[in-house]
């Protein structure tokens, strides 16, 4: 097809937060309706290349590089799988030639469409579709999507939505003006751990994380939370009060802010404590530092076991109050597997995965594939192991045999 046709317009930003990085790229296609016309199934247009730092495994360890990607659009579906009146989306990475072949990339990633829509006088961007994955990308295979992302009909739909207006005017503050009737915009957020959280890191790696658990009280709102002082919402946890600040829980997570402007509304604006139920007061209280420092505190317990418990409990939580939009809860809970994944041993690996599968982890319970396998000998004879292949459920059975042997 005429290349011409795709003036792609591209934005791409690395942001170093707490413990990810995310990446945003934005491709920008003009003219779609013609490119479609142009491009039968199973037939794909791909964006240009960019990219992005992440971490790449392979038998020999890990390694922090900067990889290549690009997205793959089937506008009238690909051949094998997508269902008629279905465009198909896919994400690519492209990694460096001298990469083995057992080379593998593990990444958070969010993929939306977009279309420009009168709105009265002013001209807006429209969600067509939002898509959040967890994947691991072989090099053998390195391209995963959706074979029926969404339907071409939605593209016609001109009614606006407010599922992301903050998130559009974000990526976009002087341009929606600009973007033709005829636009298909495709946003991707790629997160992947900064060095210093991966849970494989080298001992260099670790004192840099310790360094920064030490330093919280240094980062600039530390010494905010459960302060009074200035404070203007109040949380009631377990008959114990906390005092937080509506901006920077606002700014920092999806959750905490579509709450405060609806459901918590009437409290904050009586001055009354806002009560948390179902959770407990330390498990709550350390999702907020996270909020406001970046920093997931060092877990404490006798035992790795204990740690795991409390661990879990946290992943529990902050699973529960994930949105859609990419935010600090997102990395917290990245963070949150990080810290599981390190505490992988011959006391805890079974409890860890039967906990990675009940909640759908991949990445926990491929490490624990991966010390399964380097432990085989050892680990298929403990109780451990007999328990997980006499009572588990046997698709898990299943993968667990097959992976770790």
């Amino acid at each position: 097809m005429d290349l011409q046709l795709l003036n792609e317009i591209t934005c791409q930003v690395n942001n170093p937060i707490g413990s990810s990085v995310v990446h945003n790229y934005t491709w920008v296609i003009p003219k779609f309706s013609q490119v479609s016309l142009l491009t039968p199934k199973p037939q794909y247009i791909q964006s240009p290349i960019w990219e992005s730092p992440v971490c790449i495994a392979d038998e020999s360890g890990y390694a922090y590089k900067k990889v290549n990607w690009r997205l793959k659009l089937h506008p009238n579906g690909n051949l094998e799988s997508s269902q008629i009146g279905h465009l198909s989306l896919y994400l690519e990475t492209i990694f460096p030639n001298d990469a083995l072949a057992s080379a593998r990339v593990n990444v958070n990633f969010y993929i939306g469409l977009l279309i420009p829509v009168q709105q009265g006088e002013d001209r807006v961007l429209r969600v067509v579709k939002r898509r959040t994955e967890r994947h691991e990308f072989p090099k053998v295979k390195p391209a995963w999507g959706w074979p029926n992302f969404c339907t071409k009909a939605s593209l016609n739909d001109k009614i606006t939505n407010d599922v992301a207006s903050e998130e559009i005017a974000t990526l976009f503050p002087h341009n929606q003006q600009h973007f033709d009737d005829d636009t298909l915009i495709v946003h991707v957020v790629i997160i992947t751990p900064n060095p210093c959280s991966n849970s494989d890191v080298n001992e260099a790696q670790l004192k840099e994380l310790e360094a920064l658990r030490k330093s919280k009280n240094e980062l600039p709102f530390s010494q905010a939370l459960n302060n009074p002082t200035f404070s203007d919402i109040k949380f009631l946890v377990d008959s114990r009060v906390i005092y937080g600040h509506q901006v920077i829980l606002a700014e920092r997570s999806h959750y905490f802010k579509t709450l405060i402007k609806n459901d918590w509304k009437l409290e904050i604006k009586e001055e009354k404590e806002v009560q948390i139920q179902e959770v407990d007061y330390d498990v709550f209280y350390t999702i907020l530092i996270y909020l406001y420092t970046g920093i997931l505190p060092e877990v404490a317990g006798e035992t790795d076991l204990l740690k795991v418990v409390k661990l879990q409990k946290l992943f529990n939580d902050a699973e529960m109050r994930k949105t859609l939009h990419v935010d600090a809860i997102h990395e917290l809970i990245d963070v949150i597997v990080a810290e599981l994944s390190a505490l992988i041993n011959y006391d805890t690996w079974d409890n860890l995965l039967l906990f990675g599968w009940e909640r759908d982890i991949l990445q926990l319970r491929k490490a624990i594939y991966r010390f399964a396998k380097q432990n085989w000998k050892v680990i298929r004879e403990t109780e451990a192991c007999k328990g997980i292949l006499r009572d588990a459920n046997v698709d898990l059975v299943e993968e667990f045999i097959t992976t770790s042997r």
